[in-house]
């Protein structure tokens, strides 16, 4: 496991940009004035701690730094897993209507609308969507080699080609749902989304959650530092977790893989996704 953090610096900063030449990184050309310099570094470089002390005074001085950090995880790591989350996946199209212009006197888009019961929706946090109609995109998927995908602002839905359903995702019990055209509404032939229930319950002890003042319901910062949390139980082959994750008014259930479902999907070389192993604390259902 190797934790890596993937920094964006000021180009126009030249004292830093001059100590980060010393110590051997490789950045992206400074170019005009003000562009940004890309760099990666993980925190078993021997250089970490020098790189951790540069970035303190960037921060104590209001430089800026754009942030992200990933943990990759080897093979081995991932087969002895008894769950794995979803670290990331294809992104492709958007919901239809993609409008952008939020429903007046309502914090959500058209498309929420269309696809979600927003009875028990809380508008601060995001909290309570449940979906009540098909998802809807322009045009099939550009597949490619890729088999599965994500579309943007869903976080929490996974859709496959119908192929790979067949053969990959419905020997485990997973049913799946129609994906429609958007103009003309019928359903589209290669895409299906996965029916994914929220049996899943996290070992979150010890993480405080984010207690939204407006309907008293919580949900958990994403932690991108590490394995996921250990699953206590679950009862499907992939699954929601029950626990919600997210920040200020977003608001999405974090999705498992069980490790026999996890191998066939390596072994049918699904391409298109990522995958984090869950901690080994707790018992795992399959």
């Amino acid at each position: 496991m190797r934790i890596i953090h993937f920094l964006t610096i000021d180009g126009d900063d030249k004292a830093i940009i001059a100590r980060l030449v010393g110590l051997g990184f490789e950045l992206s050309d400074a170019g005009p004035r003000g562009r940004p310099v890309f760099f990666q570094v993980a925190e078993d470089d021997t250089r970490w701690n020098e790189v951790s002390r540069l970035l303190a005074e960037l921060e104590a001085g209001q430089g800026y730094i754009g942030w992200r950090i990933e943990t990759a995880f080897t093979s081995e790591e991932k087969a002895a897993a008894g769950y794995l989350a979803f670290d990331y996946c294809w992104t492709s199209g958007y919901p239809e209507p993609s409008d952008i212009t939020a429903v007046p006197g309502l914090r959500c888009l058209p498309f929420e609308l269309v696809n979600y019961d927003m009875g028990e929706r809380c508008m601060a946090c995001g909290i309570g969507t449940r979906q009540k109609a098909p998802f809807r995109m322009k045009k099939e998927p550009a597949w490619g080699r890729r088999s599965i995908l994500k579309l943007n602002w869903v976080p929490d839905e996974v859709f496959v080609r119908r192929d790979r359903w067949e053969s990959v995702f419905r020997p485990f019990g997973v049913e799946c749902g129609p994906v429609l055209h958007h103009r003309s509404g019928t359903a589209l032939e290669t895409v299906v989304q996965l029916k994914l229930e929220k049996t899943a319950s996290l070992n979150l002890q010890g993480v405080a959650p984010r207690v939204c003042p407006a309907c008293g319901r919580q949900k958990y910062a994403p932690d991108p530092r590490g394995p996921f949390p250990a699953v206590l139980s679950a009862s499907a082959a992939i699954t929601k977790t029950r626990e919600y994750f997210g920040h200020s008014g977003t608001a999405f259930n974090e999705i498992l893989v069980a490790a026999a479902l996890f191998q066939r999907m390596q072994s049918a070389e699904l391409r298109g996704a990522g995958f984090r192993p869950c901690a080994s604390q707790g018992t795992t259902v399959r």
